[in-house]
């Protein structure tokens, strides 16, 4: 009986001893898997402190249709101060201001006795150089014929010679007394060199006029022209020929234009290039003077490198974006071009086939590790 009670009391014993070491067991199975997860939490979150997540886009060879638009004043391309050439009253003023005249029209006369007089004088002198110079040259010409057959000396001959030489200069003296007689005469008149409006007058009827008085403005409003400053960015995109929209504050309708000119040269201090717009106004409905704006209808630029908007950073009035090279972000300053859309031409800064940043890009320094998220995973780049 006692045997029987002692067995019983060992193999509860060693029961007890079994389900200790199952409990044991299953402790400390369950302190590893604690202890492994937090080891890999611990590893993970440290590898999140040392990298950022950031989702990129792949730097797009894109078509950009450009807009610009500048502004200007419109002034006639043919216009002219017309002064007086010569001096004294004046005794006719034929236009005012606003008169269309035409080529050749009489816009203006100074009293012409005083040149009539002197143009007489001209022409008398002439007629006696002419009348000298004459007989000088017949007289030369018949010493000279004598001293080739040996009937004058050669001092004769040497004398009729100077005395023609003095006939000739004499003869050449009054001619241009005399066109300088005919010119002062013709002066007297101000006549239009072309057809235009007067848009300046400056003598009445009865005011003495001097040489150099400025007398009347002349302009030609059929063709209007501008000079527009364009940005250096814009240079080789602007062919002459190329249609431009002017428009104006003032109540008047949009007038067509094409460039005229464009200099070749930038300014190197407004980091600019000049460029001529001609409009036909060939209807007069536009006044000379005007402020205007030009549209350029540029061409199409075409596979030009673009970034997505969201890419683009603004620092202390610089336009960066983050290159993800290597796996690591490198900033790089870029200028900026047209938009298209949600895309944004560059001009200098990037080429076709880098990857850019577009999220994440708050806390980038230059160098720094990133992780690029791709489809909803973090992939190492």
């Amino acid at each position: 009986m006692t045997n029987r009670k002692h067995f019983s009391g060992l193999r509860q014993y060693g029961s007890a001893l079994v389900i200790s070491g199952l409990l044991l067991g299953l402790t400390a199975c369950g302190n590893n898997k604690a202890d492994n997860k937090s080891t890999q939490q611990g590893s993970e979150t440290a590898f999140r402190q040392d990298t950022a997540e950031v989702e990129t886009a792949e730097v797009q060879g894109r078509d950009f249709q450009r807009s610009l638009q500048a502004t200007g004043t419109l002034v006639a391309r043919e216009r002219a101060e017309l002064r007086t050439q010569v001096e004294g009253k004046v005794t006719k003023v034929n236009v005012d201001i606003g008169d269309y005249v035409h080529k050749g029209e009489k816009l203006l006369q100074i009293r012409q006795v005083d040149y009539k007089l002197a143009l007489e004088q001209a022409e008398a002198n002439l007629s006696h150089a002419q009348a000298t110079y004459d007989n000088a040259k017949q007289e030369r010409d018949r010493i000279k014929n004598l001293y080739q057959a040996g009937s004058a000396t050669a001092q004769q001959n040497d004398q009729a010679e100077s005395s023609y030489q003095q006939a000739v200069a004499s003869l050449k003296q009054a001619q241009a007394a005399r066109d300088n007689a005919q010119q002062k005469l013709d002066d007297t008149v101000i006549i239009a060199p072309y057809s235009g409006f007067i848009t300046k007058r400056d003598f009445l009827a009865g005011d003495f006029a001097r040489i150099g008085d400025p007398a009347f403005e002349i302009t030609d409003l059929a063709v209007l022209e501008a000079e527009m400053d364009i940005p250096e960015r814009y240079a080789g995109s602007i062919p002459k020929g190329l249609p431009v929209t002017i428009s104006f504050q003032a109540n008047f309708k949009p007038l067509q234009g094409k460039v005229s000119a464009v200099n070749p040269s930038i300014d190197t201090q407004t980091r600019t290039f000049t460029v001529k717009v001609t409009v036909d106004n060939n209807k007069f409905t536009v006044p000379t003077g005007m402020f205007c704006t030009a549209d350029f209808n540029l061409p199409v630029i075409k596979n030009q490198p673009a970034v997505p908007k969201d890419a683009i950073n603004q620092q202390e009035g610089r336009s960066i974006v983050w290159i993800i090279k290597d796996g690591k972000a490198h900033e790089q300053e870029i200028t900026e071009g047209v938009t298209n859309g949600d895309w944004v031409m560059i001009d200098n800064g990037v080429k076709i086939g880098d990857t850019v940043a577009i999220s994440g890009t708050s806390i980038l320094i230059d160098g720094y590790p990133v992780h690029v998220k791709k489809n909803n995973e973090t992939a190492m780049r």
